[in-house]
């Protein structure tokens, strides 16, 4: 859950035009199509769903059977006033979340931080429970403890993960990774540059520590579109990341 009411504020003005955004919610809409095809009448469940802009970007893709939740207040009331089915609940205690249901796609995006690895695996199985067989899981999950920054301490993220957290995690649970791969590498150099001068500011205390703000703000439209081509470009032509700052997996249940 993000700490701050005004970093959900940030979130809800931006998430349907800033690049990373876009880039994600199609990366999950293809995760879904790549395995349930043109089919829209799946059940959806975006666990953790922020101030609902995915759950807004599927239903615009014509999938109706979609709700989600989120433990804080007030992304509640922003993923409702996109007119969502959202429950406040804390992903700490999925195994109470309608227990007589089942879903076949659960999208959990950055999320995860905030946890210990036993208490992702828990999450993680019961959200297995949740699904039928041959569902899947869906997340994208903040990479690489050098890249952490001013964003990391807005947003509340205790840590940043590698691939092989979450191969550790899932290796004894019934499911299996079908995909997992990291992405904005080529704005990588840019990205880093940006958090190392953040971690300076902070150091020299040119940056207020009582005042940060996330990452998540429009840039002038050149660069919002700029930005999208390339990570858009990386995504057609590099097929499996070595680097980037965010961490992208699919698991499927068996």
């Amino acid at each position: 859950m993000i700490p701050i009411k005004e970093e959900y504020q940030r979130m809800f003005e931006v998430e349907e035009q800033l690049w990373w955004y876009r880039i994600l919610h199609r990366k999950v809409l293809l995760a879904i199509q790549n395995e349930f095809n043109s089919k829209k009448d799946i059940k959806i469940l975006d666990a953790c769903c922020g101030t609902g802009g995915l759950l807004s970007y599927l239903q615009k893709s014509h999938y109706e059977s979609i709700t989600g939740f989120d433990l804080s207040p007030e992304a509640v009331d922003f993923s409702r006033s996109r007119g969502l089915n959202i429950h406040q609940i804390d992903l700490r205690e999925l195994q109470f979340f309608k227990p007589k249901e089942k879903f076949d796609v659960i999208v959990c995006n950055d999320a995860f931080y905030f946890l210990s690895d036993e208490d992702i695996k828990i999450a993680v199985e019961s959200m297995l429970n949740l699904l039928n067989d041959g569902g899947l899981i869906i997340s994208n999950n903040h990479a690489f403890e050098v890249f952490s920054g001013t964003h990391d301490i807005a947003v509340g993220s205790n840590r940043r993960f590698v691939a092989k957290d979450f191969i550790r995690i899932f290796a004894t649970l019934p499911a299996v990774l079908i995909s997992g791969n990291y992405w904005s590498l080529l704005l990588s150099p840019l990205i880093l540059m940006i958090r190392v001068s953040q971690k300076i500011g902070l150091r020299l205390k040119w940056i207020n520590s009582k005042n940060i703000k996330s990452d998540v703000s429009l840039p002038n439209s050149f660069l919002n579109e700029l930005f999208f081509k390339i990570v858009n470009f990386e995504e057609k032509f590099i097929k499996k990341s070595p680097f980037g700052s965010s961490y992208f997996w699919v698991l499927k249940k068996i």
